[in-house]
């Protein structure tokens, strides 16, 4: 069986999983389903593992900082006061959220070592690498970016001590 969240948890999960329904609303992967699929994916598969309730939530806020217009400040602010009531590590999920977005025109390898070295980032990547090499979306996609989607997952993969998956 399962890990068993208590109310607390929940309620930091729940918190986190509105804001990513919220960033993601209206916006589309290249598959054409809604990209909120995509954290829901990543932290159900969180979940199912039986990862703390942090790393859960850092699933559903993977991408928010990196392909909206919200900062760490903001999800900070609006996260504060259910992490206060319920005892959460905030800063622990700020920093794996910093550590898991990528930086415009950074170099993968220096991503790559951010992530590995921060704990809540590393085990929510594993899982968002997983999703998006998962053989149904990646058949989904055109040859030429199936092809770029598997060479970069797989060198993530290796840098990163993930067991491949492409």
């Amino acid at each position: 069986m399962g890990r068993r969240y208590t109310n607390a948890d929940e309620m930091l999960i729940s918190a986190a999983q509105k804001i990513s329904v919220r960033e993601h609303a209206g916006v589309f992967d290249k598959n054409g389903d809604p990209y909120y699929w995509h954290p829901l994916a990543v932290a159900t598969l969180a979940r199912n593992a039986g990862e703390d309730a942090e790393v859960v939530a850092l699933c559903f806020l993977h991408d928010v900082v990196e392909d909206t217009d919200r900062t760490l400040d903001d999800i900070r602010l609006e996260l504060e006061p259910i992490a206060a009531e319920t005892g959460h590590n905030l800063d622990g999920i700020i920093d794996g959220l910093d550590a898991i977005t990528h930086r415009k025109n950074e170099p993968r390898v220096k991503y790559w070592g951010r992530v590995r070295d921060h704990r809540y980032s590393r085990a929510a990547k594993q899982y968002d690498i997983i999703h998006n090499t998962w053989p149904e979306r990646l058949a989904r996609l055109e040859p030429e970016d199936k092809a770029r989607k598997e060479s970069k997952y797989g060198d993530a993969q290796d840098f990163l001590g993930y067991a491949r998956t492409v």
